[in-house]
């Protein structure tokens, strides 16, 4: 067979590549070498878009640091596809280490490249990089577009600078550079994020004057904002507003305005939203039941709050624990061993101390149901899941101490536990311990709790 004219192996790959078919560019790309088709920079730049593209950044690195072995001096949108791999593969870090070579081998980079470069800082957040990063653009003569602002003004509010998107967004409009969707969704999300309501509706007002249509992104992010600023009856307008312009409802919007009602102690209001997303065969998620189970367990709606719970919970939304109802009792008696049973493990990460004084009652409630089969198991301990609040703000888990005091002096009887020297992050509670209190219930709407709502949340 006679060689494969590497034109035709650079048209395959990039085919390829467009396809999102990475593996198989690859496999062509390899084939061909083996074969002594000569490759070039135009062909490996081929095939770092279609790894970029299957975000195999690692891979896109190693071709180029081959191309350097052989002698092939990388071009512009060889190093700009580089960039763009790191980029999609969350590698900032690595993504500048790459424009630095560049500059090191005098490729001069375009707006593409800048604009990718801006784009891996702001997917992990480094505005300050990214500014830089614009200002080495603005230095070098490259005029920056829409895609370089709108990555921009994303890094900031990822970062939580709303003030500093704003300026970005300034500076956009004195160069007479257009926004677009993408550009107004960011800025609309970074006042979000700030907590400045009016700020997000003023420039979702000027979006609409500029005849730029919203999405899905810009009307939740401009929800969200009204809800964290207590203003329901805007989110409400904004959300019924969507139909109107064909802008289809989703999970996030449904959430969002469930938790504006929460903020606003509106609990009926919120079951209605509720049941309108099941009307509209809108799947809640996570975020969607725990702002609902807060909104009632506030506005003291317990048992509604635990069948929401349950609910969730079923829809596999609530997974913090395996309901015994779940395991036959030859199974928990064949596979359940000493701490090594999943369903004995009640993790709280996650949930708020409202929801997860909700999620503690449904668990024991579940084991009242099933007391006998609990009876007959063999292992120690239950073990309750807190974590420790190593991200917190003061260090210490809020989860951790609504759920010790919880224990303590929660319910009518209070539930005898202990804490690991091993693991300060967990909670747990002897088999004979738990199976002894639950005796001193008959149904399971006897398990309450004194105080479900911590003080501080009462409404």
């Amino acid at each position: 067979r006679g060689q494969v004219p590497g034109y035709t192996v650079f048209q395959t790959i990039r085919f390829l590549g467009r396809s999102f078919r990475w593996e198989k560019a690859e496999q062509v790309f390899l084939g061909a070498d083996r074969g002594g088709v000569r490759m070039n920079v135009f062909t490996c730049g081929a095939l770092i878009t279609a790894l970029g593209k299957g975000f195999q950044w690692e891979k896109a690195l190693e071709l180029h640091k081959e191309m350097e072995r052989r002698g092939i001096e990388g071009n512009v949108v060889t190093y700009s596809a580089l960039i763009t791999a790191c980029e999609k593969g969350q590698q900032w870090k690595e993504a500048m280490k790459v424009y630095f070579s560049m500059r090191r081998a005098g490729v001069v980079a375009n707006c593409t490249t800048y604009n990718a470069l801006i784009s891996a800082c702001e997917k992990q957040g480094q505005d300050l990089v990214a500014l830089s990063v614009f200002k080495w653009m603005k230095a070098e003569g490259v005029e920056p577009d829409t895609i370089t602002y709108s990555a921009l003004i994303s890094a900031c509010e990822k970062a939580g600078q709303w003030e500093r998107a704003v300026q970005v967004f300034g500076w956009m409009s004195m160069e007479n550079v257009t926004a677009n969707v993408v550009t107004y969704s960011a800025l609309i999300s970074a006042c979000e994020k700030g907590g400045q309501w009016e700020i997000a509706l003023e420039v979702f007002e000027e979006m609409k004057s500029a005849g730029v249509q919203g999405n899905e992104t810009t009307y939740n992010a401009l929800i969200s904002a009204c809800a964290k600023g207590g203003q329901i009856g805007l989110a409400l307008d904004v959300a019924n507003s969507m139909e109107d312009v064909g802008v289809r409802k989703d999970t996030i919007t449904y959430s969002a305005l469930i938790s504006a009602c929460e903020k606003a102690g509106q609990w009926r209001q919120a079951f209605s939203i509720f049941q309108e997303m099941q009307t509209k065969s809108v799947m809640p998620n996570k975020v969607t039941y725990c702002s609902l189970i807060e909104v009632m367990a506030k506005c003291n709606q317990i048992e509604s709050a635990l069948r929401v719970y349950q609910l969730g919970f079923e829809n596999g939304c609530l997974l913090n624990y395996t309901p015994l109802a779940s395991t036959s009792p030859g199974r928990i008696a064949s596979e359940l061993k000493l701490d090594q049973l999943s369903y004995e493990l009640l993790d709280f990460h996650g949930l708020s101390e409202i929801a997860c004084r909700i999620c503690l009652v449904s668990y024991l409630r579940q084991l009242l149901m099933h007391q006998k089969i609990l009876e007959s198991v063999e292992f120690q301990n239950f073990v309750f899941i807190t974590g420790w609040g190593k991200r917190s703000e003061t260090g210490i888990s809020k989860i951790r101490v609504a759920v010790s005091k919880l224990l303590g002096n929660g319910f009518k009887y209070p539930i005898s536990y202990f804490v690991p020297a091993d693991n300060k992050g967990v909670f747990k509670v002897k088999r004979e311990d738990l199976v002894c209190w639950l005796r001193n219930f008959q149904n399971e709407e006897d398990i309450v709790i004194s105080n479900v709502v911590p003080y501080e949340k009462v409404l």
